[in-house]
Order: structure tokens, then sequence, then C-alpha cells
């Protein structure tokens, strides 16, 4: 069965986070996606697998989210909200940004808090218009 896009982001979400904070295991990771998100093993692995390309970006990624975040200094930036933005940014590669950016909110305000979609919103929606399309 095909895992609905918005799910398979979740759990990307989720181990792209834990990967970032170096918290879990990548084993472990699946079986916790498996448990938690009621993943098949494939998906969680696919999940983790998606979350690893993301990570092996970071410094393109975090170099244009700090350009794009102005006055805010990104070493303040929260975790939750720093992923989701590394991960919303990533996937404007292949989505529509307006796609990506309304993914993003929906992730913050699911895993951080709904006033945090409102910064996410900002960061992602002056990348769009100012930059994202230079190469990651």
């Amino acid at each position: 069965m095909t895992l609905p896009k918005q799910k398979f982001r979740e759990a990307a979400f989720v181990a792209l986070f834990s990967l970032d904070l170096g918290t879990e295991s990548k084993e472990h990771l699946v079986k916790l996606l498996m448990q938690e998100l009621k993943l098949s093993m494939k998906n969680a692995w696919d999940a983790v697998r998606f979350a690893e390309q993301v990570l092996e970006k970071i410094p393109e990624l975090d170099e244009k989210i700090a350009q794009a975040s102005n006055a805010y200094e990104f070493e303040r930036i929260p975790n939750v909200e720093k992923n989701v933005l590394r991960l919303a940014l990533y996937e404007m590669e292949e989505l529509p940004g307006p796609v990506a950016i309304s993914e993003a909110i929906r992730l913050t305000r699911k895993f951080a808090t709904a006033e945090s979609g409102s910064f996410v919103n900002a960061i992602l929606d002056n990348l769009l218009k100012h930059g994202k399309d230079s190469p990651i």
C-alpha cells in the first residue's frame, strides 16, 4: 500500500529531527517510526533514507535559511522549526513552492506551535521570492 505523502513527510521530519540531534540509531528510529506512525518497515526505511539526503545538504540549506531569516539569529531558531525549514527548502527543488510552504506550516503546527507557523511561513516565503532558485 502506498503511503500518503503527508504521512511520509511527517515520518521524514521525525527521522530528520532525530538524526540531526543524534539521539537514535537508524535501526531504533525505524522501529520507532513503525510503532508510533504505524509505518511498514519499507516506508520507515524510505523516510530515514530521505532524511539522510536532507542531512547531506544541511550546510547549504542552513546558509540559505540564515540569509532569509534576516534579523533572527539562525542559532536561536528552535530545532523543530529549523528541521521543518530544512525539509521544506529541500522539497522546494521538486515541489511547487506554495505546496512546500503549506506542508511546512502544517508540520510546524503539528510538532511545534501555531505561532511558529507564521515564522516558518515568513522564512520560506522570503526564500521563495528571493533565492531558493540557487542550487542546493
